[in-house]
């Protein structure tokens, strides 16, 4: 898809969240790796933003209780976490098991790792779009 026809999808797709949920979509950014430069954080933000969502920032992930709280007490949609590989999947369980135990498990839990962190993120957005309206 070129990036005219992403941006157009993600319109639409935005338009059919607000539309059934009466509100653009939430999401909390966090990082769960080491970063060089807080400042890729701030660009992830500010992108996701430029797409019309709403953008808690949490930029140091320091305990998965700590995370959920300001998540609820925030009420996303969703917790995008910045991960290594290698702390992906266990993070992710932990996080998911927390939402569980605060019975809030309708908050959606997504990552992208480090190393992708130079690509578009209109691909991003689109799938938790879709991910956020199931």
């Amino acid at each position: 898809m070129s990036k005219k026809s992403n941006v157009i999808l993600i319109e639409k797709l935005l338009e059919v969240f607000i539309d059934i949920n009466g509100r653009r979509p939430r999401i909390l950014l966090s990082s769960t790796a080491t970063i060089k430069n807080q400042d890729e954080l701030h660009k992830i933000a500010i992108q996701f933003s430029d797409f019309g969502f709403d953008v808690d920032f949490a930029p140091s992930f320091i305990d998965t209780n700590h995370l959920v709280k300001q998540a609820i007490e925030n009420d996303v949609h969703s917790i995008h976490l910045i991960v290594s590989y290698d702390k992906r999947i266990n993070q992710i369980k932990n996080i998911e098991a927390a939402l569980m135990n605060n019975d809030r498990s309708n908050i959606l839990v997504t990552a992208i790792e480090t190393k992708e962190l130079n690509n578009s993120f209109e691909s991003e957005a689109i799938a938790l779009l879709k991910e956020l309206q199931k």
